[in-house]
């Protein structure tokens, strides 16, 4: 089985300020889909609410600036990794997540677990 990640990317604008009903109303659509895909489960979290910091190597030394989205329309709200046989599998599971119906767009990607292992071991 291949390991998945859906990201989940939010309206910068938007984000967070959605009434509590409506909250509340994704979060229990989100936790009875996160139920449904218990077997696939392997991790997931919500970022926190704070704009980060990007990193950088610029002219010979390490640049932190505030971001990754100060200037963005869109910032990432959190992720869920979770495991599936392909990638047809995968976006099934991606289809049903509830959080597109609210406005999120998810992004899916494959997780290379073996680039490291491959990289040291060469």
């Amino acid at each position: 089985m291949a390991e998945f990640m859906l990201i989940f990317h939010q309206n910068a604008a938007t984000y967070g300020t959605r009434p509590l009903e409506t909250r509340r109303q994704a979060l229990a659509e989100y936790v009875a889909w996160r139920m449904e895909i218990e077997e696939s489960f392997i991790d997931a979290n919500k970022m926190a609410a704070d704009k980060g910091r990007c990193l950088l190597f610029h002219n010979g030394e390490v640049r932190v600036i505030d971001g990754p989205y100060a200037e963005a329309k869109e910032v990432i709200g959190g992720y869920v990794l979770f495991r599936a046989a392909n990638y047809e599998e995968a976006l099934k599971i991606a289809r049903d997540c509830p959080f597109l119906k609210y406005g999120s767009r998810i992004e899916l990607r494959e997780v290379d677990s073996m680039a490291e292992k491959q990289l040291w071991n060469s």
